[in-house]
C-alpha cells in the first residue's frame, strides 16, 4: 500500500465521520439550494469571458448545492465534533468510625 493510498483512505474516514455528525436543518437545506443554484448559474455565465475567475465560483456553488441536496456538511460536523455521551456518575460515600 502506497503512502498515497493510505493518506487517500484516512482522509475519506475523516470525512464520511464528519459528514456523519454535520447534520443540517431544512431552512438551511433549501437556503443552500437556492444559493448555490444562484452562485454556479452567476459564474456559468461568465465562464467563457473570464474562466480563472469563474471556476471557484462554480465550485462553491456546486458545493453549496450538495450540501443542500445531502442534508450533511462536513464543515459543520468537524467543527461540532461528535455528539457528546451521557455518563451517569454514581457517587459512593464511605463512613469511617
Amino acid at each position: 500500500m502506497s503512502v498515497v493510498n493510505f493518506l487517500s483512505n484516512k482522509m475519506k474516514k475523516r470525512f464520511e465521520k464528519a459528514c456523519a455528525n454535520g447534520k443540517i436543518a431544512n431552512s438551511e437545506r433549501a437556503l443552500s439550494i437556492i444559493a448555490g443554484g444562484f452562485i454556479m448559474a452567476y459564474s456559468g455565465k461568465r465562464i467563457l469571458q473570464n474562466p480563472i475567475s469563474s471556476l471557484p465560483g462554480v465550485a462553491i456553488g456546486a458545493g453549496l448545492v450538495v450540501r443542500g441536496i445531502t442534508g450533511k456538511c462536513p464543515v459543520k460536523g468537524a467543527i461540532e465534533g461528535e455528539p457528546e455521551q451521557e455518563y451517569t456518575i454514581v457517587e459512593h460515600r464511605y463512613f469511617v468510625k
